[in-house]
């Protein structure tokens, strides 16, 4: 196997015989053209501005769904307190009940023992 060293020297030989500096030339001089540059440039920055584009995308759609994330617990939560509420209405409904029957009954009761007195009295 053939090596090149930084100079360019061959480390080897190829199978014609002849190395491999005699065949590649020591200085290689690169002329781009300059619109070529131009046009690589803008595309470089084209692909930036989309890249940059889609990650605001991305990122205002999962402020979206964050948003919809709280909206949907926001309703949720005021789900639950109406259920709540209605719960303690339903408790003070109860209540009200309740008073109202142990109210008559004293009353009764209170009947009863007027009429246990008299009865006792005569």
């Amino acid at each position: 196997m053939t090596s090149i060293n930084r100079t360019g020297e061959s480390q080897g030989r190829q199978d014609n015989g002849r190395s491999i500096s005699a065949t590649l030339p020591l200085k290689v001089h690169v002329h781009v053209n300059p619109q070529y540059e131009q046009t690589l440039m803008r595309w470089k920055v084209e692909v930036q501005a989309k890249e940059s584009v889609e990650m605001d995308q991305e990122q205002q759609s999962l402020a979206g769904r964050l948003e919809s994330l709280t909206l949907t617990e926001i309703r949720a939560a005021e789900e639950e307190k109406r259920a709540a509420e209605a719960h303690l209405k339903a408790i003070d409904t109860k209540i009200r009940y309740l008073r109202s029957v142990a109210e008559e009954l004293v009353l009764r009761a209170e009947l009863h023992e007027a009429e246990t007195g008299k009865k006792d009295n005569e």
